[in-house]
Protein backbone atom coordinates (compact mmCIF):
# COMPACT_ATOMS: atom_id res chain seq x y z
CA UNK A 1 0.00 0.00 0.00
CA UNK A 2 2.38 2.28 0.87
CA UNK A 3 4.61 1.87 -2.97
CA UNK A 4 1.04 3.33 -4.29
CA UNK A 5 0.74 5.93 -1.83
CA UNK A 6 4.14 7.18 -2.42
CA UNK A 7 3.67 6.82 -6.33
CA UNK A 8 0.57 8.71 -6.30
CA UNK A 9 2.08 11.23 -4.58
CA UNK A 10 5.41 11.70 -6.42
CA UNK A 11 2.95 11.98 -9.33
CA UNK A 12 1.48 14.73 -7.55
CA UNK A 13 2.63 18.19 -9.17
CA UNK A 14 4.31 20.44 -6.31
CA UNK A 15 1.52 22.78 -5.64
CA UNK A 16 -0.53 19.72 -4.88
CA UNK A 17 2.30 17.99 -2.45
CA UNK A 18 2.27 21.24 -0.54
CA UNK A 19 -1.54 21.32 -0.21
CA UNK A 20 -1.51 17.61 0.68
CA UNK A 21 1.06 17.66 3.53
CA UNK A 22 -0.95 20.34 4.93
CA UNK A 23 -3.58 17.88 6.00
CA UNK A 24 -1.24 16.38 8.01
CA UNK A 25 -1.67 19.23 10.64
CA UNK A 26 -5.22 17.48 11.51
CA UNK A 27 -5.68 14.80 13.81
CA UNK A 28 -7.17 11.64 12.95
CA UNK A 29 -10.47 11.26 11.90
CA UNK A 30 -10.84 15.17 12.16
CA UNK A 31 -13.38 16.56 9.62
CA UNK A 32 -12.31 19.45 7.46
CA UNK A 33 -14.28 22.40 6.23
CA UNK A 34 -13.46 23.17 2.52
CA UNK A 35 -14.25 27.12 2.74
CA UNK A 36 -11.64 26.99 6.04
CA UNK A 37 -8.92 24.49 4.15
CA UNK A 38 -8.52 26.59 1.00
CA UNK A 39 -8.17 30.11 3.17
CA UNK A 40 -5.38 28.51 5.15
CA UNK A 41 -3.73 27.28 1.84
CA UNK A 42 -4.13 30.60 0.45
CA UNK A 43 -2.98 32.31 4.01
CA UNK A 44 0.00 30.05 3.69
CA UNK A 45 0.81 31.02 0.56
CA UNK A 46 0.15 27.74 -1.03
CA UNK A 47 -2.14 29.42 -3.19
CA UNK A 48 -2.24 32.76 -4.72
CA UNK A 49 -4.40 34.39 -7.97
CA UNK A 50 -3.05 34.17 -11.66
CA UNK A 51 -4.21 35.37 -14.75
CA UNK A 52 -6.79 33.54 -14.64
CA UNK A 53 -7.97 32.86 -11.03
CA UNK A 54 -8.75 34.51 -8.38
CA UNK A 55 -6.63 32.65 -5.40
CA UNK A 56 -9.40 30.82 -3.79
CA UNK A 57 -10.90 29.74 -7.41
CA UNK A 58 -7.55 28.38 -7.84
CA UNK A 59 -7.53 26.71 -3.90
CA UNK A 60 -10.77 25.26 -5.14
CA UNK A 61 -9.52 23.75 -7.79
CA UNK A 62 -6.70 22.31 -5.86
CA UNK A 63 -8.97 20.69 -3.41
CA UNK A 64 -11.36 19.17 -6.06
CA UNK A 65 -8.57 17.63 -7.88
CA UNK A 66 -7.24 15.96 -4.13
CA UNK A 67 -10.59 14.51 -4.51
CA UNK A 68 -10.60 13.44 -7.86
CA UNK A 69 -7.57 11.75 -7.17
CA UNK A 70 -9.00 9.83 -3.87
CA UNK A 71 -6.29 11.70 -1.51
CA UNK A 72 -9.17 13.77 0.76
CA UNK A 73 -12.56 12.12 1.35
CA UNK A 74 -15.95 14.23 0.96
CA UNK A 75 -17.96 13.59 4.10
CA UNK A 76 -20.76 16.03 3.19
CA UNK A 77 -22.13 17.35 0.29
CA UNK A 78 -23.95 20.42 -0.57
CA UNK A 79 -27.12 20.56 -2.31
CA UNK A 80 -25.34 20.85 -6.00
CA UNK A 81 -22.96 17.50 -5.37
CA UNK A 82 -19.90 20.02 -3.90
CA UNK A 83 -17.66 19.11 -1.22
CA UNK A 84 -18.55 20.68 1.90
CA UNK A 85 -16.44 18.80 4.32
CA UNK A 86 -13.45 15.93 3.97
CA UNK A 87 -11.33 13.82 6.13
CA UNK A 88 -8.28 12.04 4.95
CA UNK A 89 -8.31 8.59 4.95
CA UNK A 90 -6.01 7.04 7.83
CA UNK A 91 -3.45 5.12 6.03
CA UNK A 92 -3.37 8.55 4.00
CA UNK A 93 -2.53 10.54 6.94
CA UNK A 94 0.02 8.27 8.13
CA UNK A 95 1.44 8.64 5.18
CA UNK A 96 1.59 11.87 4.70
CA UNK A 97 2.52 12.91 8.21
CA UNK A 98 5.35 10.52 7.90
CA UNK A 99 6.62 12.53 5.09
CA UNK A 100 6.08 15.99 6.76
CA UNK A 101 8.24 15.35 9.09
CA UNK A 102 10.70 14.07 6.72
CA UNK A 103 10.54 17.56 4.76
CA UNK A 104 10.55 19.05 8.02
CA UNK A 105 6.85 20.46 6.45
CA UNK A 106 5.43 20.22 9.94
CA UNK A 107 6.51 19.46 13.19
CA UNK A 108 4.88 17.42 15.65
CA UNK A 109 3.80 17.46 19.29
CA UNK A 110 1.70 15.25 21.65
CA UNK A 111 1.63 12.00 19.28
CA UNK A 112 3.07 9.69 21.32
CA UNK A 113 3.59 7.17 18.56
CA UNK A 114 5.53 9.31 16.64
CA UNK A 115 8.88 9.96 16.61
CA UNK A 116 9.91 13.71 15.82
CA UNK A 117 12.94 14.42 14.43
CA UNK A 118 15.62 16.89 15.96
CA UNK A 119 14.83 20.25 13.41
CA UNK A 120 16.44 23.15 14.30
CA UNK A 121 13.51 25.11 12.68
CA UNK A 122 10.13 24.87 13.28
CA UNK A 123 8.21 25.95 10.14
CA UNK A 124 4.87 24.47 11.24
CA UNK A 125 3.75 23.08 14.51
CA UNK A 126 0.76 20.79 14.96
CA UNK A 127 0.17 20.59 18.77
CA UNK A 128 -1.99 17.46 19.06
CA UNK A 129 -3.92 16.01 22.21
CA UNK A 130 -6.50 13.59 22.49
CA UNK A 131 -10.00 14.27 24.20
CA UNK A 132 -8.72 17.79 23.87
CA UNK A 133 -11.85 18.99 21.39
CA UNK A 134 -15.31 17.23 21.81
CA UNK A 135 -16.30 18.71 18.12
CA UNK A 136 -14.34 16.52 15.37
CA UNK A 137 -15.23 19.54 12.77
CA UNK A 138 -12.33 21.71 12.36
CA UNK A 139 -13.55 25.30 11.80
CA UNK A 140 -11.13 28.03 9.90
Amino acid sequence: MIKILSLSYFDLPPHLKTCLLYLSIFPEDSITERKGLIRRWIAEGFVYKDSIYKAYELGEKYFNELVNRSLIQPVKLGKYGQVLSCRVHDTILDFIVSKSIEENFVTFVGIPSLIIGTQSRVRRLSIQVEGMFEEDTVNN
